[in-house]
C-alpha cells in the first residue's frame, strides 16, 4: 500500500485567518532595516533588457554558412556531370581527321620561355572532357602556371557516347596522364578504347588559350591545330614527342597538340558550376562578416 503525503488529515494543507501582527510581517511604517522590515525592489524601465545589436548580424553570418555549406555540397556534387548520350552535339560523333602537314617547325614564346615546334600532321578532334589536369593543383608536382602544355584534356568520342555505358567509367588526371577505370567488366567490354585520347595542349594565340583554360569536365569541345614534337629552345635532347594513332597505351600514347582553333560546342552543367562557385563567395562572405562582429563586439558575442 502505497501513501502519498496530505492523504492524512493531519498532514492536510491547512490556510489561517490570524490577524497576528507577527505573522502577517511588519506594520506598514516598520523602519528598513530593521529585523522584520520588508524593502520592495522598485521596476526602472531604463533596466529592461534590449536585444543585442549583434543578434542580427550574427544570425545573418549563420545564414550565409550554412547557404554556403548547402550551395558547396549540391554543387560540388553535380558539377561536371557527364552528358547522357541525347545531349550530344554531333561533331563529338565523328572521329578525329589526321592529315600528312606541310608545316615548317618553328619556334615560338609562351611566358617568357621559348620552345621548338616540329609539326607531325594536321589534326583535328571532337569530344567530351572526362577529365583534365590542374596545373596549379598541388596534386601535380610536374606543371606550374607558366608551364606550355597548359592543360591535359581526356576527351571520348564516337560509338562511346552513343550510349550511357561510358558515364559508368571512373576517370581521372595524373600529371602526364589519363586514368580509366571500372570494377565491372561489362562495362570495359563495351567501351572503345581507341575513342578516348589524352592531348596535352600548347597554343600561341592568347584568346584560344583562355578558350582552353576555361574548358572543365563534360564540356563538349573541337579542337584544330598541328601533332607536334616539342623542345625547350637549343635542348633537342629534352623533347615530348607526340602520338600519331589512337590505339596505343601507355607512355608515350598521348597526343601534344599545337590549337589554333579551340570551340567549347556546348557547355555541361554551367548552372551548377555557378552555384558551386557561388557558395565560395557565401562562405567568404560569412567568414568577413564573422571577423568584423569579432573585431567591434567584445569576444564576438
Amino acid at each position: 500500500m502505497f501513501k502519498l503525503e496530505g492523504d492524512d488529515e493531519k498532514d492536510a494543507p491547512t490556510t489561517s485567518s490570524s490577524s497576528d501582527a507577527s505573522r502577517l510581517g511588519p506594520p506598514a511604517n516598520s523602519p528598513a532595516g530593521l529585523p522584520n522590515s520588508t524593502t520592495l525592489p522598485t521596476f526602472d524601465p531604463s533596466q529592461r533588457k534590449r536585444p543585442s545589436r549583434w543578434r542580427i548580424p550574427m544570425m545573418a553570418t549563420r545564414a550565409l554558412l550554412l547557404l554556403a555549406v548547402l550551395a558547396l555540397y549540391l554543387g560540388y556534387r553535380n558539377k561536371g556531370v557527364l552528358p547522357n548520350p541525347n545531349q550530344m552535339v554531333s561533331e563529338v560523333l565523328r572521329q578525329p581527321i589526321q592529315s600528312v602537314t606541310t608545316r615548317d617547325p618553328f619556334t615560338f614564346t609562351y611566358r617568357g620561355s621559348s620552345y621548338d615546334v616540329d609539326p607531325q600532321a594536321d589534326y583535328e578532334i571532337s569530344g567530351v572532357v572526362v577529365t583534365h589536369n590542374n596545373v596549379s593543383g598541388i596534386g601535380d608536382a610536374y606543371h606550374t602556371s607558366d608551364s606550355v602544355d597548359m592543360k591535359d584534356l581526356c576527351v571520348v568520342w564516337g560509338s562511346n557516347v552513343l550510349n550511357d555505358n561510358y558515364q559508368s567509367i571512373a576517370y581521372s588526371s595524373e600529371p602526364w596522364t589519363c586514368v580509366i577505370f571500372t570494377p565491372d567488366r561489362a562495362v570495359w567490354e563495351r567501351f572503345f578504347a581507341d575513342e578516348l585520347s589524352n592531348n596535352h595542349l600548347l597554343a600561341a594565340d592568347e584568346s584560344v588559350q583562355e578558350r582552353i583554360r576555361s574548358a572543365r569536365i563534360g564540356d563538349q569541345i573541337r579542337l584544330r591545330g598541328m601533332l607536334v614534337n616539342y623542345s625547350p629552345a637549343g635542348h633537342p635532347d629534352i623533347v615530348r614527342k607526340s602520338s600519331l594513332v589512337r590505339d596505343d597505351t601507355g607512355n608515350g600514347a598521348c597526343e601534344v597538340v599545337f590549337v589554333e582553333e579551340f570551340e567549347i560546342l556546348k557547355r555541361a552543367t554551367p548552372g551548377w558550376y555557378r552555384i558551386y562557385q557561388f557558395g565560395w563567395w557565401l562562405l567568404g562572405a560569412a567568414i568577413l562578416l564573422r571577423g568584423y562582429i569579432f573585431v567591434k563586439s567584445p569576444y564576438g558575442s
